[in-house]
């Protein structure tokens, strides 16, 4: 009896206990970012031939997608200071998926005006951010294809 007991009170144990959250890996993070980016491509791209473009694929090239070297690159850079850029991350994280989430509910092919207060939303809030050191924002800018 005392041995059933025992046994009960060590499986069950765990389901009493709060869940130990783990905190994101700046790898989970920075793939989170680029999804949101990625995303934020494909919505806005549905417009392709209203915005002018020879195919969708123009479209997201040109809009800004991330592949998998560009997301590399900004894990290094964002690297340079785990600290300072999981607090930018905390920050512009959720304002990308909030960006993301508007800019799918509002954007209209036909209206071009229809997603600005979506962007007027991210302005302010990233506003609010805190900032990334000058030697990360470099190392993202390193990121970007030079036109």
């Amino acid at each position: 009896m005392y041995l059933a007991r025992a046994f009960r009170f060590i499986v069950l144990l765990p389901l009493a206990l709060p869940a130990c959250d783990k905190e994101p890996t700046l790898h989970e993070r920075t793939s989170d970012f680029v999804r949101e980016i990625n995303n934020q491509a494909a919505i806005a791209c549905e417009c392709w031939e209203a915005e002018g473009y020879d195919s969708y694929s123009e479209c997201t090239g040109n809009f800004g997608y991330f592949g998998p070297s560009t997301q590399a690159c900004y894990e290094d850079a964002l690297g340079r200071d785990e600290d300072a850029a999981a607090s930018w991350l905390d920050c512009v994280l959720e304002l990308e998926g909030n960006y993301t989430e508007c800019l799918d509910a509002r954007l209209s092919c036909t209206d071009d005006d229809s997603a600005d207060p979506c962007l007027d939303d991210y302005y302010v809030g990233y506003d609010a951010c805190v900032q990334l050191p000058e030697t990360i924002q470099r190392g993202l800018e390193s990121c970007s294809p030079q036109e």
